[in-house]
Protein backbone atom coordinates (compact mmCIF):
# COMPACT_ATOMS: atom_id res chain seq x y z
CA UNK A 1 0.00 0.00 0.00
CA UNK A 2 1.78 3.34 -1.11
CA UNK A 3 1.27 5.96 1.09
CA UNK A 4 -0.23 9.59 0.52
CA UNK A 5 0.35 11.35 -2.97
CA UNK A 6 1.75 14.57 -3.45
CA UNK A 7 -0.73 17.02 -5.55
CA UNK A 8 -0.03 20.28 -5.32
CA UNK A 9 0.18 22.46 -8.18
CA UNK A 10 -2.25 20.19 -9.64
CA UNK A 11 -5.67 21.97 -10.57
CA UNK A 12 -8.36 20.00 -8.73
CA UNK A 13 -10.99 19.84 -11.10
CA UNK A 14 -9.24 18.27 -13.68
CA UNK A 15 -7.73 15.38 -11.19
CA UNK A 16 -11.18 15.15 -10.58
CA UNK A 17 -12.47 14.94 -13.99
CA UNK A 18 -9.82 12.16 -14.34
CA UNK A 19 -10.67 10.15 -11.77
CA UNK A 20 -14.29 10.23 -12.33
CA UNK A 21 -14.04 9.44 -16.35
CA UNK A 22 -11.56 6.46 -15.11
CA UNK A 23 -13.70 5.19 -12.17
CA UNK A 24 -16.64 2.81 -12.65
CA UNK A 25 -20.42 2.05 -10.78
CA UNK A 26 -19.74 -0.76 -8.48
CA UNK A 27 -23.21 -2.44 -8.00
CA UNK A 28 -26.18 -0.57 -7.04
CA UNK A 29 -24.76 2.98 -8.58
CA UNK A 30 -25.20 1.01 -11.65
CA UNK A 31 -28.68 2.86 -11.12
CA UNK A 32 -27.29 6.22 -11.12
CA UNK A 33 -24.91 5.77 -13.65
CA UNK A 34 -24.63 7.61 -17.11
CA UNK A 35 -22.11 6.78 -19.81
CA UNK A 36 -21.34 10.96 -20.01
CA UNK A 37 -17.73 11.86 -18.87
CA UNK A 38 -16.97 14.78 -16.82
CA UNK A 39 -16.01 18.01 -17.78
CA UNK A 40 -13.08 20.05 -16.27
CA UNK A 41 -15.97 23.18 -15.88
CA UNK A 42 -18.46 19.88 -14.46
CA UNK A 43 -16.11 18.86 -12.07
CA UNK A 44 -15.37 22.84 -10.69
CA UNK A 45 -18.91 22.92 -9.83
CA UNK A 46 -18.57 19.87 -7.63
CA UNK A 47 -15.86 20.93 -6.05
CA UNK A 48 -17.50 24.49 -5.27
CA UNK A 49 -19.92 22.38 -2.94
CA UNK A 50 -17.87 19.73 -1.81
CA UNK A 51 -14.10 18.06 -1.59
CA UNK A 52 -14.78 14.75 -0.69
CA UNK A 53 -16.07 12.06 -2.80
CA UNK A 54 -16.76 8.58 -2.00
CA UNK A 55 -19.13 7.69 -5.23
CA UNK A 56 -20.34 10.89 -7.69
CA UNK A 57 -23.15 9.57 -10.28
CA UNK A 58 -22.87 6.21 -9.28
CA UNK A 59 -19.07 6.22 -9.64
CA UNK A 60 -16.66 4.85 -6.90
CA UNK A 61 -14.26 7.26 -5.95
CA UNK A 62 -13.19 7.41 -2.14
CA UNK A 63 -10.96 10.77 -2.54
CA UNK A 64 -10.65 13.53 -0.82
CA UNK A 65 -9.46 16.90 -2.79
CA UNK A 66 -9.38 19.23 0.76
CA UNK A 67 -5.85 19.20 1.04
CA UNK A 68 -2.36 18.94 -1.20
CA UNK A 69 -2.19 15.10 0.05
CA UNK A 70 -4.42 12.61 -2.07
CA UNK A 71 -4.99 9.69 -0.23
CA UNK A 72 -5.15 6.96 -2.73
CA UNK A 73 -6.52 3.93 -0.60
CA UNK A 74 -9.94 4.09 -1.47
CA UNK A 75 -9.58 4.55 -5.05
CA UNK A 76 -7.01 1.63 -5.02
CA UNK A 77 -8.78 -0.24 -3.75
CA UNK A 78 -11.83 0.08 -6.12
CA UNK A 79 -9.46 0.10 -9.09
CA UNK A 80 -6.57 -1.60 -7.94
CA UNK A 81 -2.69 -0.37 -6.19
CA UNK A 82 -1.40 2.26 -8.43
CA UNK A 83 -4.51 2.95 -9.90
CA UNK A 84 -4.79 6.65 -7.99
CA UNK A 85 -0.93 7.26 -8.92
CA UNK A 86 -1.67 6.48 -12.56
CA UNK A 87 -4.32 9.21 -13.14
CA UNK A 88 -1.90 11.37 -11.49
CA UNK A 89 0.68 10.80 -13.31
CA UNK A 90 -1.33 11.42 -16.01
CA UNK A 91 -3.00 14.79 -15.12
CA UNK A 92 0.50 16.23 -14.27
CA UNK A 93 1.29 14.94 -17.66
CA UNK A 94 -0.95 17.19 -19.10
CA UNK A 95 -3.31 14.69 -20.72
CA UNK A 96 -6.93 15.69 -21.52
CA UNK A 97 -9.55 14.30 -18.71
CA UNK A 98 -10.88 12.05 -21.71
CA UNK A 99 -7.76 10.47 -23.11
CA UNK A 100 -7.61 7.44 -24.76
CA UNK A 101 -5.88 5.82 -21.61
CA UNK A 102 -8.61 6.99 -19.23
CA UNK A 103 -11.30 5.86 -21.36
CA UNK A 104 -9.64 2.63 -21.65
CA UNK A 105 -9.57 2.28 -18.03
CA UNK A 106 -13.17 3.36 -17.78
CA UNK A 107 -14.36 0.54 -20.37
CA UNK A 108 -12.07 -2.30 -18.90
CA UNK A 109 -13.75 -1.29 -15.16
CA UNK A 110 -16.85 -0.74 -16.15
CA UNK A 111 -17.31 -4.56 -17.94
CA UNK A 112 -15.39 -6.21 -14.62
CA UNK A 113 -17.82 -4.17 -12.41
CA UNK A 114 -21.13 -5.46 -14.66
CA UNK A 115 -19.44 -9.05 -14.60
CA UNK A 116 -18.76 -8.60 -10.58
CA UNK A 117 -22.63 -7.20 -10.35
CA UNK A 118 -24.39 -10.19 -12.32
CA UNK A 119 -22.72 -12.72 -10.75
CA UNK A 120 -23.54 -11.37 -7.16
CA UNK A 121 -27.31 -10.83 -8.22
CA UNK A 122 -27.19 -14.81 -9.47
CA UNK A 123 -28.36 -13.99 -13.23
CA UNK A 124 -27.68 -16.28 -16.02
CA UNK A 125 -24.49 -16.00 -18.46
CA UNK A 126 -25.32 -14.37 -21.32
CA UNK A 127 -26.11 -16.54 -24.23
CA UNK A 128 -25.77 -19.62 -22.00
CA UNK A 129 -29.33 -20.58 -21.54
CA UNK A 130 -28.24 -21.24 -18.01
CA UNK A 131 -31.01 -20.11 -14.92
CA UNK A 132 -28.49 -18.73 -12.63
CA UNK A 133 -24.21 -19.10 -12.12
CA UNK A 134 -24.25 -19.19 -8.35
CA UNK A 135 -27.58 -21.59 -7.75
CA UNK A 136 -29.53 -19.05 -6.41
CA UNK A 137 -32.84 -17.77 -7.35
CA UNK A 138 -32.34 -14.98 -8.81
CA UNK A 139 -35.09 -12.27 -7.40
CA UNK A 140 -34.52 -14.29 -3.94
CA UNK A 141 -30.61 -12.67 -4.46
CA UNK A 142 -32.16 -9.31 -6.23
CA UNK A 143 -33.93 -8.77 -3.36
CA UNK A 144 -30.76 -8.29 -1.16
CA UNK A 145 -30.61 -5.25 -3.89
CA UNK A 146 -33.76 -3.55 -2.31
CA UNK A 147 -35.68 -5.65 -4.62
CA UNK A 148 -34.67 -3.66 -7.53
CA UNK A 149 -32.37 -6.48 -8.96
CA UNK A 150 -33.94 -7.15 -12.23
CA UNK A 151 -33.60 -2.85 -12.76
CA UNK A 152 -30.25 -3.74 -12.11
CA UNK A 153 -29.57 -6.19 -14.56
CA UNK A 154 -31.25 -4.55 -17.28
CA UNK A 155 -28.84 -1.59 -16.96
CA UNK A 156 -25.88 -3.91 -16.72
CA UNK A 157 -26.76 -5.94 -19.85
CA UNK A 158 -25.12 -3.83 -22.19
CA UNK A 159 -21.59 -3.74 -20.50
CA UNK A 160 -21.15 -7.64 -20.80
Amino acid sequence: MSGPINIAGLESARLLAALFNAASPQGLGFLQYTEKSMSVEEAEGHLAAQRHFKYLEGRALGIDLATSQLKPYHYDHYYGAGSTEQIVALVRQGADVNCRQIVDLHTARRRAAAEETREGLGAPSPGTGEQNVLGHNFLVVSAEYGGRGQELYAKIASYL
